[in-house]
């Protein structure tokens, strides 16, 4: 509904390999979460699921997608999009997201100027794109609720007849932004895209 979320693309030149693309969701995610705690205020605490959504106590309150241009010079540039719900009732919501789904009015009990929520976000966003990612990264790991889980990786947590690819604990991310799943046999596997599902709560 209009004036209930705020979407927003950010195009950028970034300069680096194309393995490192994936960085600018993590960057992104860590300048949203902050930029949202920041204007919100009241302790909201906003969480980081891998590998590109925002939460809260849970419910999902935003998701972010990166896209590149490559080509064999390199990358001529990249796309970082996304969607935060604002100012949006919770009986807006379809009834079978209700339960799942959240925006900063539900969870904070007022409405927001989205503007001045747009203008944090830049601001942070500025900040972290000008620093080392391996201080992003771990500002990152302090606000991920995966690390730490046992999780199955599906290609569309959407859909539940989708296949689990790979199971096990999310122990970290490299540098590239991928997770580090320790497997039921006690080996590492770095898994770059998917939708990690927690386990527990499918049981």
């Amino acid at each position: 509904p209009p004036g209930s979320g705020l979407w927003c693309s950010l195009l950028l030149r970034p300069n680096g390999p194309p393995a490192h693309i994936t960085r600018l969701t993590l960057l992104a995610a860590v300048a949203l979460a902050e930029a949202i705690d920041q204007v919100a205020g009241d302790g909201l605490q906003v969480d980081i699921k891998w590998p590109n959504d925002l939460q809260i106590q849970g419910r999902k309150l935003g998701g972010i997608l990166t896209e590149a241009q490559v080509e064999p010079g390199g990358v001529q540039f990249a796309v970082v999009g996304f969607g935060l719900n604002v100012n949006r009732p919770l009986e807006s919501f379809p009834a079978e997201l209700q339960s799942k789904a959240t925006s900063l009015q539900v969870a904070t009990y007022r409405p927001f100027r989205r503007a001045e929520l747009l203008t944090a976000i830049l601001l942070h966003f500025e900040k972290y794109y000008a620093m080392p990612f391996r201080a992003v990264r771990e500002l990152w790991k302090t606000r991920c609720v995966t690390l730490g889980t046992e999780v199955e990786i599906r290609a569309n947590a959407e859909d539940p007849d989708s296949p689990v690819e790979v199971s096990g604990v999310a122990e970290d991310i490299d540098e590239r932004g991928a997770l580090l799943l320790r497997l039921p046999d006690g080996t590492r596997q770095t898994v770059e895209a998917g939708d990690a599902i927690n386990a527990s709560a499918l049981r």
